[in-house]
């Protein structure tokens, strides 16, 4: 009720001041909002090197068909511009890895991490590629990559947790903490363990 479809696909700016909500920027979705799928943007990623920021969104997208995006916001005009479509992506990040600036993003149907090059401007370069796999670690997964955060070292810690367009797993949800370390020579990620699980967001 306090989110209705035809809403899911704003970014609001809270005033530091007075706490109002306003309205940023709307992003456009693929297709019309369908009342099987309540959710639009589900990842924020700001990469404080060019004042931009990205979303993930999965606005319109259907249980057999993907149109969802990933957009660039331009700060602070609001400019949002498509980068990549027809994928349903999750969490995001920026990182700068050996060959340059990346965007991270995990997918929210399948449990896998995937990237694409960033130029300059802070538009995607080239295909995306296939970082890495949750089915594939040693204690394998299904769970969808929701958050990324990137440390020192480099490091990479994974949030991940079984995402199934539904709104009724918010209290009970139980999330895996992993943690990876950068190869820089490979230009990959070695997963180092499993932090464990956390209840709630």
């Amino acid at each position: 009720a306090d989110n209705p479809p035809d809403e899911q696909n704003r970014i609001v700016v809270i005033d530091s001041a007075s706490q109002a909500l306003t309205t940023l920027v709307a992003l456009p979705a693929a297709q019309p909002p369908s009342g099987a799928n309540p959710f639009g943007v589900i990842g924020l990623a700001y990469d404080c090197d060019t004042d931009r920021l990205y979303a993930s969104s999965v606005a319109g997208s259907t249980a057999a068909a993907e149109h969802g995006r990933l957009f660039r916001v331009d700060l602070p005009s609001g400019a949002a511009t498509p980068i990549l479509e027809g994928l349903d992506p999750f969490g995001v990040a920026v990182f700068n890895g050996r060959d340059g600036k990346r965007l991270y993003f995990g997918l929210a149907r399948q449990p896998e991490l995937h990237s694409v090059a960033l130029d300059a401007a802070g538009a995607a370069v080239g295909a995306p590629r296939r970082e890495l796999s949750l089915a594939e670690l040693p204690a394998p997964t299904n769970d969808k990559v929701r958050r990324i955060r990137f440390g020192p070292g480099p490091t990479m810690t994974l949030h991940a947790y079984d995402f199934t367009y539904s709104l009724q797993v918010a209290s009970e949800r139980i999330e895996r903490v992993l943690l990876f370390d950068y190869d820089a020579a490979a230009d990959r990620w070695t997963f180092r363990g499993d932090a464990g699980g956390a209840e709630g967001p």
